[in-house]
């Protein structure tokens, strides 16, 4: 779902509950670099809770985390299947830094009761330039 200025503004309603569980999911994901369970945990939690927070801004939040946790996998898998051969190591270095980017620049924009948005959200279209 793209993040429009109107669904932000219907989904303003801070529902409390909400919020404190997407920090919650940041949370363990950022456990999930240490420990795997958490990542797991965050990742049924965000699938679960998913409905809910459907007409919220925090829906963009929790499709920042499940991207996150879906392409983290996928390069951490690559990462370990190809340790043998060199190359495994710096696309783990790789995947973790990129994980921390996501979940710290999630997690400030939660803290700030913003939604998230992508690179190419904020690129404005040919009919918004002119």
């Amino acid at each position: 779902m793209v993040v429009t200025q109107h669904n932000i503004s219907s989904g303003l309603r801070k529902p409390r509950r909400l919020i404190a569980l997407t920090h919650i999911v940041y949370g363990l994901q950022a456990l999930g670099l240490v420990f795997i369970i958490p990542w797991f945990v965050a990742i049924v939690a965000n699938t679960i809770k998913r409905d809910d927070v459907a007409d919220t801004w925090l829906v963009s939040h929790f499709d920042w985390q499940i991207t996150t946790f879906w392409i983290a996998l996928v390069f951490y898998c690559l990462g370990f299947a190809t340790r043998g051969f060199g190359i495994g190591y710096p696309i783990l270095i790789g995947i973790n830094l990129w994980v921390v980017y996501r979940i710290v620049r999630g997690w400030l924009q939660l803290a700030s009761d913003q939604p998230m948005q992508t690179d190419l959200e904020s690129v404005p279209t040919e009919d918004e330039a002119l």
